[in-house]
């Protein structure tokens, strides 16, 4: 979840990364781009960046914004 309480951010099985609205549930984004299960997603304290893990071996950088 972002330091503000607004954005929440998950990884799983589907080899995605998705922000969504903390407030209201909705989907915001979906970030696609590993080939294999996510196992760690962290936002930057600002919220602007996200960090994720995957069991494909790599970590990967997204714009929050964009992907």
């Amino acid at each position: 979840i972002s330091d503000d309480g607004l954005v929440m951010f998950s990884g799983g099985d589907d080899k995605t990364v998705r922000s969504w609205n903390a407030q209201t549930g909705m989907l915001r984004l979906t970030m696609k781009g590993h080939t294999d299960k996510v196992r760690g997603v962290r936002a930057a304290p600002d919220s602007k960046k996200v960090c994720s893990g995957s069991r494909d071996k790599t970590v990967r950088l997204w714009d929050a914004s964009t992907g």
